[in-house]
């Protein structure tokens, strides 16, 4: 029950991010501020939220013994959408000579976050490989496993908060 608490908390707090980002009303253009640019932002911002979502999905596998496919399969999900915002951020990198200079602060936080995003998982699956002869144990058992779930889903949560500067 507890677990289930926490997520809903956590998917709240995620979705008023989302909300308040991409209400049009509520995030209003600044002067000079490119229309594509603020699309592609919001795109990626889109796609973090996503991410956000698998990732407290998967840190809830902390405390279950779900087997080891669903931990690879929910890892793969999260990495597939991770490079849905990477190739965004890619994009909003080519055209950053359109952006205003707010909207290239918001592209600098967001690169961060995401590289931070990335290294973790991409930590995570190496440690899952690492481990191919023992995987069983290692998703039900390793502190070390489980704290890289912890850190993929505050890592992606953070990304999926950033708010647009002002």
């Amino acid at each position: 029950m507890r677990s289930r608490k926490t997520l809903s908390i956590a998917g709240l707090g995620v979705l008023l991010a989302a909300v308040l980002w991409l209400s049009p009303g509520l995030r209003a253009d600044g002067p000079g501020d490119s229309r594509k640019i603020s699309a592609l932002l919001s795109d990626a911002q889109r796609a973090a939220i996503l991410a956000s979502w698998a990732a407290a999905d998967m840190e809830q596998y902390r405390f279950s013994t779900i087997r080891w496919e669903s931990h690879t399969n929910k890892l793969t999900e999260i990495k597939e959408l991770v490079n849905t915002v990477a190739r965004t951020v890619t994009k909003l990198n080519q055209r950053r000579s359109e952006a205003s200079p707010r909207q290239q602060q918001d592209m600098d936080r967001m690169t961060a976050a995401l590289s931070e995003v990335v290294t973790n998982v991409e930590f995570t699956l190496g440690h899952l490989r690492e481990h191919q002869q023992d995987i069983e144990t290692c998703v039900t058992t390793d502190p070390e496993y489980k704290g890289l779930l912890k850190t993929n889903s505050e890592l992606a949560t953070r990304l999926a908060e950033l708010k647009p500067s002002k």
